[in-house]
């Protein structure tokens, strides 16, 4: 399936409009604070100054992230613009920690435009996931869906203008819109929720459609914020989590890949395998996570 993982490279996601799936877009408005900001909010409680150490800021920064110590990374804020389908709306509306306005179809007439989508996004249902899609369909069946849904999308949109020009309110003119038609609206949320939303949305397993934004938005964090989009990917976006049953069976490979070790020889090893991918304080965490 053709994928948007990332813009366009002559494309500023601080300054350009980035165009998304056919008709949609994601736009930077405005934002608050920088990569110090948390870690000003954090060191209000010991007056330790910040911007002066570089080496020590990295640090405090990667040990608040790691730590769940989350709520300094709320200093900093994010508005951005979007024009997406409905249906994409939906999805992204269910995240409440966000602020959201939304253009008004009770205002203004709707826009004429509909997500009409690729010829390789129509799958067939997922028989591992209820919710998902995967596998092909014929080039001739994709062919004739898309001209039934570009037909259908047509007689919705000439009844909905039908209906205005006879007088009717645009409030109730507006009822039959389908999902794939378009909506516009800005959305603001702290560095922290933003983060949330893009963990859960640049999932493999997230809708195509809401991925393709929040690749797009991950770009305007990672510009903006590029020191704790990096602790995020490290310890959150490509990380992982086990469950207690996993660890325990984790526990188990590792008594006997390293049985017959003492405790010493075992760290030793531990630090041998890591090399100096992990400092001497994340090399000991690790080592404690693992006992």
């Amino acid at each position: 399936m053709t994928s948007q993982t990332a813009i366009p490279s002559h494309l500023d996601p601080l300054k350009d409009t980035i165009p998304l799936l056919d008709h949609g877009y994601i736009k930077y408005i405005a934002h608050l604070g920088d990569d110090l900001t948390p870690l000003e909010a954090a060191r209000m409680s010991t007056g330790n100054p910040t911007g002066t150490d570089a080496v020590k800021d990295a640090a405090t920064r990667d040990y608040l992230w790691r730590h769940a110590h989350a709520t300094p990374f709320e200093m900093a804020v994010l508005q951005i613009e979007v024009q997406c389908p409905l249906f994409v709306r939906s999805e992204w509306h269910r995240h409440r920690t966000q602020s959201y306005n939304e253009a008004s179809g009770r205002y203004m007439e709707m826009p004429d435009i509909q997500y009409l989508p690729e010829s390789d996004r129509l799958q067939p249902q997922s028989l591992t996931n209820k919710q998902g899609s995967e596998g092909e369909l014929s080039v001739e069946l994709r062919e004739e869906m898309l001209q039934r849904m570009n037909a259908e999308q047509r007689l919705v949109r000439e009844n909905y203008e039908w209906y205005l020009e006879q007088g009717l309110a645009r409030e109730v003119a507006r009822i039959n819109m389908p999902l794939s038609q378009y909506t516009r609206f800005r959305a603001q949320a702290n560095l922290r929720n933003w983060m949330h939303f893009l963990n859960l949305r640049m999932a493999p397993n997230a809708q195509y459609e809401i991925r393709v934004y929040a690749n797009a938005l991950a770009e305007i964090v990672r510009k903006l914020w590029p020191e704790t989009w990096a602790v995020f990917e490290e310890h959150t976006l490509k990380a992982t989590s086990f469950s207690k049953t996993e660890r325990s069976v984790l526990t188990d490979l590792l008594e006997m890949a390293l049985a017959g070790l003492t405790p010493a020889e075992r760290e030793a090893k531990i630090a041998e395998i890591a090399g100096d991918r992990l400092s001497k304080g994340r090399l000991r965490e690790f080592v404690t996570k693992l006992s």
